[in-house]
């Protein structure tokens, strides 16, 4: 997406009763603010990973560390989600995961490795089935925004990579 894209989906006036939009459009966002964070990795922050303005968290993909200042845009969106899901320092930002579910307790990268495979197939069922429900969101929220293309958080990766190549210049 270019930058008028990005600033009219930033602008998209979603109503936090339709939940499910409201959460995609600060997702993607939070996404592309922070360098395209993969679908799955955004749906397992916990407000644990935010400490002093910063993010830092290990990437599912390949267990990287991941560690940067967040921006203002970032802060806000942590903050509405702190109004709505926060009760204790690990639970999750967006709240799409369950902590009821016996993966709540696996907190590191390693933890998860080392669930048991009911656990390791509830947390992927579960990443699976709220991913589908944001990216049915995101192409709903392309329609609002008049966008004739996809809004998949792949593409967050790419607006962002494309936006810092263009600042380079």
């Amino acid at each position: 997406l270019n930058d008028e894209m990005i600033t009219k989906l930033e602008n998209l006036f979603i109503s936090p009763q339709s939940r499910m939009l409201w959460l995609a459009q600060r997702m993607f966002l939070f996404s592309f603010y922070n360098a395209g964070i993969r679908i799955g990795d955004c749906l397992s922050l916990r407000f644990s990973n935010i400490v002093e303005g910063r993010i830092d968290y290990d990437m599912s993909k390949n267990t990287k560390m991941v560690s940067g200042r967040l921006n203002q845009k970032s802060l806000d969106i942590i903050e509405q989600m702190r109004e709505i899901h926060y009760n204790e320092p690990h639970d999750y930002i967006f709240g799409l995961l369950r902590k009821e579910k016996p993966y709540f307790n696996a907190i590191t990268i390693e933890q998860q490795r080392k669930m048991d495979i009911e656990a390791k197939t509830n947390l992927k069922s579960d990443k699976n089935t709220a991913a589908n429900q944001i990216q049915a969101a995101l192409k709903e929220i392309a329609k609002l925004m008049g966008h004739a293309g996809h809004l998949t958080f792949h593409i967050s990766r790419h607006s962002f990579a494309d936006k810092a190549k263009r600042m380079m210049k």
